[in-house]
């Protein structure tokens, strides 16, 4: 009964944490609205689109839409970005399908995949001058990133790889919290963790990389040839469950006159960090909008903190 609930438990958490990775895969729209000198402005956001079509843009403007006012589209040039200086995105009169309506609306061609287009909105008075306009809330430009396609059976390989090593590493820690003083857990704790290796590296290496390659036309995003938050933490995650499964395998065989690699006390909270790991890959990490030189030195830094601890735990160990 108790292994029936363990495998309920590790099918939960396997479930929850892909589903919420593919779900972050792709941003979602979001409505944004400005009101600025008696005008509202509101657009929904076009954060992804498949390359090579054709979209329509749409804004909503609600005010004193005067006939000799200048709505206006910008949008930025080859080579230009979020950084460049707004007043250089390249101007398109918005039109109005209907001329008593409040939508003004423009088309658009979506990027190359990896590629982005980036655009706001702004109302000009008959001499140019800045009535009013729309950008995302912190004030930056919006942004279109246009994506491939996928094919079906390389998405759904590595969801059923990566829910096979999440629901390995959920059971293994179940079982690596029931070891103490019982080496039949910890051996069986090592062999989920083994397990999920076995599905962890084809479905992050190979997986990944061919998905990003249809998807944006980038490989793999790990440092140090990338800055991707969740690459880097899965990689992080390979790295210490190779570690756990080395401390481990000296468990299964210790005996009174043998001491292991960490003690099973340690090998308990390693296994749950496993887990947060895990959570923080595939859940958090994938919603967070972190830099290149900040997401280096995250990554960078819990690398090392996880080779100190697990030489102190070493030390700890030899020395009981």
């Amino acid at each position: 009964m108790k292994q029936i609930i363990r495998i309920l438990i590790s099918l939960m958490i396997a479930s929850t944490f892909v589903y919420t990775y593919y779900d972050n895969k792709f941003e979602a729209p979001e409505k944004i609205s400005n009101s600025i000198n008696d005008f509202t402005l509101e657009s929904t956001s076009i954060p992804t689109a498949q390359e090579d079509t054709l979209l329509t843009i749409e804004v909503l403007i609600n005010g004193p839409l005067d006939s000799t006012l200048n709505f206006q589209f910008r949008s930025s040039r080859s080579l230009q970005n979020e950084n460049t200086l707004l007043r250089l995105y390249a101007r398109t009169p918005l039109t109005r399908p209907d001329s008593s309506g409040q939508a003004f609306s423009t088309r658009v061609q979506s990027p190359k995949k990896g590629a982005a287009t980036y655009y706001y909105f702004e109302i000009l008075d008959p001499i140019g001058r800045y009535k009013a306009g729309l950008k995302m809330t912190d004030d930056r430009p919006f942004k279109i990133r246009g994506v491939g396609k996928i094919p079906g059976w390389i998405t759904y390989s590595q969801l059923a790889l990566l829910f096979l090593a999440m629901f390995s590493i959920a059971l293994a820690t179940m079982l690596a919290s029931e070891c103490k003083d019982n080496y039949a857990r910890t051996a069986e704790s090592v062999k989920w963790f083994m397990a999920s290796l076995v599905c962890l590296i084809p479905g992050v290496y190979l997986f990944e990389t061919i998905s990003r390659m249809h998807l944006l036309g980038e490989s793999w995003q790990a440092v140090p040839f990338g800055t991707d938050p969740s690459d880097n933490l899965f990689q992080i995650l390979i790295v210490f469950i190779f570690l756990l499964i080395l401390g481990g395998k000296t468990l299964m065989a210790k005996s009174e006159q043998k001491t292991g690699i960490i003690s099973q006390s340690s090998y308990r909270k390693l296994a749950t960090a496993a887990l947060v790991i895990s959570f923080s890959a595939l859940v958090l990490f994938g919603r967070l909008n972190i830099s290149a030189s900040v997401t280096e030195v995250l990554s960078y830094s819990i690398l090392a903190s996880l080779f100190l601890s697990y030489t102190v735990l070493h030390f700890k160990a030899k020395n009981s």
